[in-house]
Parts: structure tokens; C-alpha cells; sequence
């Protein structure tokens, strides 16, 4: 059956068995199908209007003037751009676009406003935050993930995103977030987490070859810095006395096997060690240049140190640069020698101090003394010493000088008596 029918302002009505039309006021169509005849509004009933399915070519609804309309299946309902299905939407609440569709937001309170934010698709299982843009004249995006959120003035969160041509990941807040917070990297058991206390490097696990891997290739550059750490310090906040560490190798050794254990190690590809600290403290190096615009020095914590003062000058003192004990060669015991330095004496002594040794040398040169310079020979017992102004040259007697005799003479712990 088909029926036509003029409506015009005034409310009039189609009657069907218990289907209504209703012209309502100007502009307007209602349709009422619960029974009830005449009303100017819609009331809820068990049977929707009904329309075909329809197809890309006959829409089941189609806008006039426009390229717009919509069709329906089994499960989804579809949006008509022209022929092209534009959006999908699935019976359980999904959404479905095209390659070339996104979802944009309006910068104001009116859909129809410009568009300051935009999702898109890049690739097959590839989102994109992107809002167009240039290299010379950038539109930075950033995403954003809460912790929590009262308003704008109390909340914590983690900003990821670019600003000033830097990407960054920042944690922010403002009220009472942010006391205190940490980013974390986790790759099954390995983690690096970045707080305001610093970073920490960690494995949860037993057995790993290598937890740290800085590595590259390409290195090409005629001046290569690989590594460098270069913190600026300014300790003029109190405690200005306090100290500083640059870096702090500190490993726990709850168990450890049969050795060596290296704190540091140094090697040029798969070669030997050119430079190596073992836990110990042992250090072991192909050469060790120590430079200094001042006085080099290497000091042996509370034992003693070496300073090179000029050049091919060395000092050895105690750890307080006041005094100096035993230069010992090839071991501490009676069986080793060594120099002990006594005054102004030098003295060579047994390596563990409990007497005197022996010295063998081709030659011995003396140098030369007047008598009147010869210290007391009661401090010197057993000692032999040259003068030139002898008077006499005969041999145990007591030298006096004046003279021209070059004699040896030595002490008996009272007189100087010739050779």
C-alpha cells in the first residue's frame, strides 16, 4: 500500500492501524508507534523505526546536498562518504576508520573548531600523535599519564613528548605530587631506575656476563670522547666542607669464586689487560704517567708517599711528608737489604732493621775534608774520612792539621788516627 500526504506548520496526522506521523511545528516530523494518535513528542516503545540496510550505491539514510548517508549489516553500522565507508561501528562498541582517518579534538567547546590534537595511523600497528608541521617550524606533542588528579593544581604525572627540538621524558606535579618519584626500565629483571637521588643500575638474578653495554660502531672522528663525566661542583651550600665522589664502584661480594675479581679493567680488543684494579686494590698497568702542574705525587693511605718535585727528582717520605723509614729491596726480611735514612746519614741496613749490611762496589770515592772540618770522632766510631791538610802521614797516629799531606783517617771514638 502507498499513501501521500501534505503536512504543512499546523500539527496534522497519517494514520496507519497504530502507526503515526505527526507534523509537529515548523520544521519537524515525529513519528509515534505505540498507539496513542496525535502527540507532539515521542514516546518510548518496543519497535524502533525501521529502515532498509541499504548499500554504497542506496543508503538506507542519506543527507541532502551532501555525499553523507548511512547503511547498516549484520552487527555494524557504517558512515557513507560518497561510496566510501568512511567509520564502522561494531555492534560491541568498537571503531573501525580508514588508513587515512584519525580522531581529532577542537581546541574549544564546538566540534566544529579547529583541531589541536590529532591521533592518525602511520603504518600497520603503528599510532601516531602528529599535527602536522615543519623542520623549520615545529608542532611539538606530548602525552601525558597520571598518577593521580585532582585538578590543575594537584596532581602527579609523567610527561613524555618534544619541546625546544629535545624529546624528553619528565615526571611532574604541582600540590601534593611528586614527593618522591622514580622512572623505571625494566627488561625482565634488569632495571635502571632514574630518581631524583640519582640513577641505579640493577639485575635481579644470578648469573649475567655483562649488565652494562656501551658499545658502537662507526666511530670515525679524529677525536673520539666515548665516555666523559663532568659534573660541575659548587659546594658552597653548608656543609661547604663536605666531600664528593665522581664515581663510586662499591659491589657487593656475598659469594664469590676463585679469582681474579676486577674492579676496573682495561684491554684493547680481545688482548691483555693494559690497565686492570682487582678487588683488592691491586692496580696493574703497562705504564702509569702521573701529571701534576704542581709536585706529582702517589700516595699509599696512612704508609707514605712519592712526589716528584722537578724533574728526575723523586722524595720519599712517610704519609705525613715528615720523615722517612726504610727503602727495602726484594723483600722485608734479615735476608734483603735495605737504605734507612738516619739524620742526615744515609745507612744501609738489613731489611728488617736488625743490623747492618754489607756493600760491595769497585770503587769508593771519598770527598775531601780539612781536620779543622772533621765532625767529633766520638759520634762517629769506625768511621773513614779523606783530608788534605794532614801535617804528618804516619800511620796510627793522631792526624792534626796545617799540613799538605792527603791522608785517609778514621775514628776510634775518641781521636781521628792516619791510615
Amino acid at each position: 500500500m502507498s499513501f501521500r500526504a501534505s503536512i504543512g506548520a499546523s500539527t496534522g496526522t497519517i494514520a496507519l492501524t497504530t502507526t503515526a506521523i505527526t507534523g509537529g511545528s515548523t520544521g519537524s516530523l515525529l513519528y509515534d508507534n505505540n498507539g496513542t494518535l496525535g502527540e507532539t513528542t515521542i514516546t518510548a516503545s518496543t519497535t524502533a523505526l525501521n529502515f532498509p540496510q541499504g548499500n554504497t550505491t542506496t543508503p538506507s539514510i542519506a543527507w541532502q546536498g551532501t555525499a553523507l548517508g548511512v547503511i547498516a549489516s549484520t552487527g555494524s553500522t557504517y558512515l557513507l562518504s560518497g561510496s566510501t565507508r568512511s567509520h564502522r561501528f561494531y555492534s560491541g562498541g568498537s571503531v573501525t576508520l580508514t588508513a587515512s582517518g584519525g580522531f581529532n579534538w577542537s581546541s574549544s567547546s564546538d566540534a566544529d573548531g579547529a583541531a589541536d590534537l590529532s591521533l592518525a595511523r602511520d603504518a600497520a600497528n603503528t599510532l601516531a600523535l602528529r599535527n602536522g608541521g615543519t623542520n623549520i617550524s615545529p608542532v611539538p606533542q606530548a602525552f601525558r599519564i597520571y598518577n593521580f588528579y585532582t585538578d590543575a593544581s594537584n596532581y602527579e604525572r609523567i610527561t613524555s613528548g618534544w619541546a625546544s627540538n629535545i624529546y624528553s621524558i619528565t615526571m611532574e606535579g604541582a600540590g601534593t605530587g611528586l614527593t618522591s618519584r622514580a622512572i623505571r626500565f625494566d627488561a625482565q629483571g634488569t632495571q635502571l631506575d632514574v630518581a631524583p637521588s640519582g640513577a641505579v643500575l640493577r639485575r635481579n638474578g644470578s648469573s649475567i656476563v655483562t649488565l652494562l653495554d656501551v658499545s658502537s660502531t662507526g666511530m670515525t672522528s679524529t677525536a673520539l670522547l666515548y665516555t666523559r663525566l663532568a659534573p660541575t661542583i659548587n659546594q658552597t651550600v653548608a656543609p661547604a666542607a663536605g666531600t664528593y665522589t665522581v664515581l663510586d664502584i662499591n659491589p657487593t661480594e656475598t659469594s664469590i669464586g676463585a679469582g681474579p675479581h676486577y674492579l676496573i679493567r682495561g684491554r684493547i680488543g680481545a688482548g691483555s689487560d693494559v690497565f686492570n684494579v682487582t678487588n683488592g686494590g691491586n692496580i696493574t698497568a703497562n705504564a702509569i704517567n702521573v701529571t701534576s702542574s704542581g709536585t706529582a705525587v702517589i700516595q699509599f693511605s696512612g704508609r707514605g708517599r712519592i712526589s716528584a718535585p722537578a724533574d728526575g727528582t723523586f722524595t720519599f717520605t712517610n704519609a705525613n711528608s715528615t720523615d722517612f723509614g726504610l727503602l727495602q729491596f726484594g723483600g722485608t726480611t734479615s735476608s734483603f737489604p735495605a737504605w734507612k735514612r738516619n739524620g742526615s746519614q744515609f745507612l744501609a741496613r738489613k731489611a728488617d732493621d736488625s743490623g747492618y749490611t754489607a756493600i760491595t762496589a769497585l770503587q769508593y770515592q771519598l770527598s775531601s775534608n780539612t781536620v779543622g772540618s772533621l765532625p767529633a770522632a766520638s759520634s762517629w766510631s769506625f768511621t773513614i774520612m779523606a783530608v788534605t791538610d794532614a801535617t804528618a802521614t804516619t800511620s796510627r797516629s793522631v792526624v792534626a792539621g796545617g799540613g799538605a799531606n792527603k791522608v785517609m783517617v778514621w775514628s776510634d771514638g775518641t781521636n781521628w788516627l792516619i791510615f
